[in-house]
């Protein structure tokens, strides 16, 4: 993950902001990292991943969507035939369809009534939570399950609905703990297929792409967010951006499914085919104004621009297409680190000079040198961690990485 700084950042020399969940961004993301190299899912299966690691069928994964789409090719058209012949499948996706839409219908009410009109990031659309937590997930279990009893030498699959509802309504929400029991059975139909050893010897791991830290989203708490904040503190007239090119991931996810849709129609009777075009143009018509939002546009040249990813933020000056250091931030806004590290919502100010990294708190002051010697200066800012000398060493190199900010 070198050269990564996060999930979502800005790439100045383009005047470009990035989030890993756009298509366009995992496909050069993994053909910078792969560089020519064998994927070790080569001849296997990439579900629902950000990139495809060399695998010869790759549904929903972002940097492999293909034309054609999934359910178009014959492996597609006889994944949804044994959908539509296993009736208790069929029951269980439209059972949990509909509890998915009623509690995101609920969850949207509930933050309107606590405060005064705030909703997540998706409560005013719960289909398409539905499309992302539900339909997404059962779609990829049956494909695993498919390609257990193929015995298909390598299968990667993602289960992402936790961490979108974990996200957007808590770590210990009540949507989140029900999307974590939802991908516990699923991975259970797994591990018991697996462990028949139907046509091969499979060993599955469970792996958690990162852990989730409690946290207040900081315009929640104080009326605005981190980036108007800092835009306050600079110079009247500042111009702010805090949004990345393709924000909104479950929007990309309604795009591939109303692709998909299509091709399902033409393996259908044609009455069957008749219901599943009213469905189709009836939820189309709940997206489109979702599907032509401005947040599409192309993203404009701003001065200051700042990128969260969960409680961390990457805050850029384009006063210079290069990244800047410290001294020259420093220069131009001369108390914008001070005034940052008091206030109370904000525990560290990090920044590069030349190869060393400055992590300031607001009592003490840490540097870590290009051959990783580490100085400290007043209280330890790392103090509270369990491994600070750790933590350091890894917040300095994130803070070399060339679109950190």
């Amino acid at each position: 993950n070198a050269e990564i700084p996060a999930f979502r950042w800005h790439d100045k020399t383009q005047d470009r902001s990035l989030v890993c969940r756009h298509p366009r961004t995992a496909a050069l993301l993994e053909q910078q990292i792969a560089n020519g190299r064998v994927g070790i899912l080569t001849s296997g299966s990439s579900h629902a991943n950000l990139f495809d690691g060399g695998a010869e069928a790759s549904p929903f994964s972002l940097d492999a969507l293909q034309p054609g789409g999934f359910f178009a090719q014959a492996r597609g058209a006889g994944l949804i035939a044994l959908l539509l012949l296993n009736p208790l499948r069929t029951l269980r996706i439209a059972y949990l369809s509909l509890r998915e839409y009623w509690s995101e219908v609920m969850q949207g009410l509930s933050p309107r009534r606590k405060r005064g009109g705030h909703l997540p990031s998706l409560g005013s659309f719960p289909l398409l939570r539905v499309m992302s937590n539900v339909i997404f997930r059962e779609i990829e279990t049956a494909a695993v399950l498919i390609d257990i009893y193929r015995g298909v030498p390598a299968i990667y699959a993602t289960y992402y609905a936790y961490d979108a509802s974990a996200h957007d309504l808590g770590v210990e929400s009540s949507s989140a703990y029900r999307a974590l029991h939802d991908i516990d059975h699923c991975i259970g139909q797994i591990e018991r297929l697996q462990r028949a050893r139907l046509v091969r010897k499979y060993t599955l791991c469970v792996l958690s792409d990162h852990g989730m830290t409690p946290s207040e989203p900081f315009e929640d708490r104080y009326g605005q967010s981190l980036g108007q904040h800092i835009a306050g503190e600079l110079a009247t007239g500042t111009r702010l951006s805090e949004r990345a090119d393709g924000e909104y991931a479950p929007l990309h996810d309604a795009r591939i499914l109303w692709k998909e849709w299509k091709a399902i129609e033409q393996n259908l009777d044609p009455a069957a085919a008749r219901v599943a075009r009213r469905i189709r143009s009836f939820a189309a018509r709940r997206i489109r104004s979702q599907l032509q939002a401005p947040e599409w546009q192309v993203q404009r040249r701003q001065d200051v621009v700042v990128q969260c990813s969960g409680s961390m933020a990457h805050v850029y000056f384009n006063i210079s297409r290069q990244r800047m250091d410290l001294g020259q931030i420093s220069a131009i806004f001369p108390h914008l680190v001070i005034h940052l590290l008091a206030h109370e919502a904000i525990w560290l100010s990090v920044a590069r000079e030349g190869t060393q990294t400055w992590i300031m708190a607001r009592d003490g002051i840490l540097s870590v040198d290009g051959q990783g010697q580490v100085t400290v200066e007043g209280i330890h800012p790392l103090q509270r961690l369990p491994e600070p000398e750790l933590a350091a060493q890894q917040i300095h190199r994130v803070s070399q990485f060339h679109s950190s900010g």
